[in-house]
């Protein structure tokens, strides 16, 4: 799955919740340090360009602190590699990023 293509549509399902149910068009978003250098401007600039007039709301930080605004109702979308121990969300992959090992190329015998 295309990672902005999924962004989108969790996004669009939530613009559409909120705008039937009477609630400004404002995306609270609470995900981990890693992903705010490149992963997160991507998926914001793509949207936004498909959509303008919503607003996000962007909180980073440690898989606690971002969990903890997640189950205290802080934040409407939470993007993270580890669960919340609460089975009380739905969780959506996004994408598999590979993981390497770098080593010196005379370190292997």
């Amino acid at each position: 799955m295309c990672v902005s293509y999924g962004l989108v549509n969790i996004c669009c399902w939530w613009i559409f919740k909120q705008l039937k149910d009477g609630f400004a068009s404002l995306i609270r978003i609470a995900y981990l340090n890693i992903l705010g250098a490149e992963l997160v401007p991507k998926l914001l600039h793509g949207f936004q360009q498909r959509y303008p007039k919503i607003r996000f709301e962007l909180v980073q930080g440690n898989h606690t602190f971002i969990s903890n605004r997640m189950e205290n109702g802080e934040c409407d979308l939470l993007i993270s590699s580890a669960k919340l121990e609460s089975d009380a969300y739905e969780w959506i992959p996004m994408r598999t990023v590979p993981l390497y090992v770098v080593v010196p190329l005379n370190w292997i015998p």
